[in-house]
Parts: C-alpha cells; sequence; structure tokens
C-alpha cells in the first residue's frame, strides 16, 4: 500500500494536465499512486497523451459521468487506501520537494491532520507569492486565512470524519473541507516556501461569483448555527465577520464584471453585475460611482490644463 494517495480530478484539461501529472512524477518522495478522475470529460482524457505513460504504473485513469469536482475527489479517495491523501487540481503544479517536505512536517506535528503549504500565483502578468496568515478556524471562518486545496496532504481518516468534499458545492468546497478539518482537528502543519504553482487563466478565473456567494453563505451559517447553538460567542462572531468578508468580495467582482461588460458594450450586462454587487454589498457600488465621477473628473481637469 502506497504511503500517499494523490488524486486529481479532470474535466476537458486540454494541455494543463499533462504539466501537473508530471510534478507529481517528478516528486523526490517516490511512495506514491496517482488517481486521475475523469469527469465525464467531453473530450476524454488520455493519459498517453502527449506523453506515453505505459511505464509509470503508479498512474491509473478512472472515468465516469460529470458530478462535479467535488464527487470526483471523493471518488478517487475512495479508490485508493494509503494513511494520507494529497489533491493536486488539473493545471497546478508541485514542487519535486513537495510531499517529501509535507510528510517530514506531519511526523514532526503527529497531532495535525492535514498540512498545507505556500504557493505562488501563476498569472498572465507574472508569478506573484502567495501572503499567508496562520490558518486556525476563526481565521478561515473570518476570511482572514486561505487554504490551496493543491497544497493539501490529508489524513485519510480526518478526510472520512468531516465527510470529505461537499457535493453540493461548486465554489466554495475547498475552503469548507478545511473549515472542516480545522473545526474539528485543530490547526494544520505549515510549510511556508512555495512548493505549488497555482495556474490562473481565463477558464479558472472566471468563476461564478453569485453562486459562489450564496455557497459561502450556505457555509458560513452553519457554522454560525452550530456556534450559536454551543455558546460560542467567538466563533459566531468570526463566523459573522466571515459573512461581511464574503459580500465586499464577492460584490467587487460584480463590479469589475460589470466595468468589463460596459468596455464591450454590453449594458444589460452591466444592470445585472450591478444589481448582484448592490444586493451583496450596496457600498460596493456607491464606492465604484464615486470612484469613476473621480475619474472622469481627473480626465477633464487634465484635458483643461493641457
Amino acid at each position: 500500500m502506497p504511503e500517499v494517495a494523490v488524486v486529481i480530478p479532470a474535466y476537458n484539461p486540454g494541455p494543463h494536465l499533462a504539466r501537473s501529472l508530471g510534478s507529481v512524477i517528478a516528486q523526490e518522495f517516490a511512495d506514491w499512486e496517482c488517481v486521475v478522475v475523469d469527469d465525464g470529460s467531453t473530450d476524454p482524457v488520455d493519459l498517453d497523451d502527449p506523453a506515453p505513460l505505459a511505464d509509470e504504473p503508479r498512474v491509473r485513469l478512472h472515468r465516469q459521468p460529470n458530478a462535479g469536482v467535488s464527487v470526483a475527489r471523493n471518488v478517487g479517495v475512495g479508490l485508493t487506501d494509503s494513511r494520507w491523501v494529497a489533491f493536486l487540481d488539473q493545471d497546478d503544479e508541485w514542487h519535486p520537494a513537495k510531499l517529501r517536505r509535507q510528510l517530514e512536517g506531519l511526523e514532526a506535528s503527529p497531532r495535525a491532520a492535514f498540512s498545507h503549504t505556500g504557493f505562488v500565483w501563476s498569472l498572465p502578468t507574472g508569478a506573484q507569492a502567495s501572503r499567508e496568515v496562520q490558518v486556525t478556524y476563526q481565521n478561515l471562518l473570518a476570511g482572514r486565512a486561505h487554504v490551496l486545496l493543491s497544497s493539501l496532504v490529508v489524513r485519510r481518516d480526518a478526510y472520512v470524519v468531516v465527510g470529505g468534499n461537499d457535493p453540493l458545492l461548486r465554489q466554495q468546497q475547498d475552503w469548507a473541507l478545511a473549515l472542516n478539518l480545522c473545526r474539528l482537528f485543530g490547526p494544520p502543519a505549515y510549510d511556508p516556501d512555495a512548493l505549488v504553482t497555482y495556474v490562473v487563466h481565463e477558464a479558472n478565473a472566471s468563476r461564478d461569483y453569485a453562486r459562489a456567494a450564496a455557497e459561502a453563505r450556505w457555509v458560513l451559517e452553519g457554522h454560525r448555527a452550530a456556534a450559536d447553538a454551543a455558546g460560542d460567542t467567538v466563533v459566531a462572531l468570526a463566523a459573522r465577520e466571515g459573512l461581511r468578508h464574503t459580500h465586499r468580495l464577492h460584490a467587487r467582482q460584480g463590479v469589475e464584471n460589470a466595468r468589463r461588460a460596459k468596455d464591450r458594450g454590453d449594458w444589460r450586462r452591466v444592470v445585472g453585475h450591478l444589481g448582484a454587487a448592490a444586493r451583496l454589498d450596496p457600498a460596493a457600488v456607491v464606492r465604484a460611482g464615486a470612484d469613476t465621477v473621480s475619474a472622469r473628473t481627473g480626465q477633464l481637469v487634465r484635458r483643461a490644463s493641457s
């Protein structure tokens, strides 16, 4: 039985999967197995394209009808029996030392149910390192901390206890999993070095912010209700702070989508995005309007003085 199972959910991954899978094969720690779960891709995943994997018995492919990334991850975990489970998205990459470093850290922190690492955002404009705040249950609730799922190594029994990835969530499942793990098992082990590259491109950047906000509210309200029932005012306050944070965050995304629609001349979508943003955080729309007026005034002043 391998020590680590690597689960990669895939849906129409294009050229990204070969790079992600190559970063698994390049790991310094070699005692792993990898399951690629093809979640109903319209162009079925072929592990021998572009590079043949016939000589890599640690990698296997499982196909299933499309059920969403949460189900794909849960299925992948269920197809393995290792002590540790690591997750990697189809377009992210690992540093060769990642698994080795994390397992060493988990051995030094035997009470931790999972480990995460620092990471680098790979943007079209260049790379940007993540700025991490200590991951605790309260910090995750309040929106002060973040965990990248492609950096996680999770103890299998802990993953099972929290119910794995919630199949009802399509946008917030990573965060919800980390919340549940921290709530029951405490803070994770952490390696601050950037051992993962999170590749940002159009397909993963254009998320449905309205759905993301709705899912975040659902998750936070559940944790807040549990805290209220237990009389835990600290956690309840963190959940309420998280609600304010998610409303501001997704309202800003709505405003940004409205700006892009305006640039395209799509006024129907402008109105729709601004309405969605206003429902989340009316102040975000007011601020956006003030910024627009300020920018326009500045342009007029510059023209008058030129």
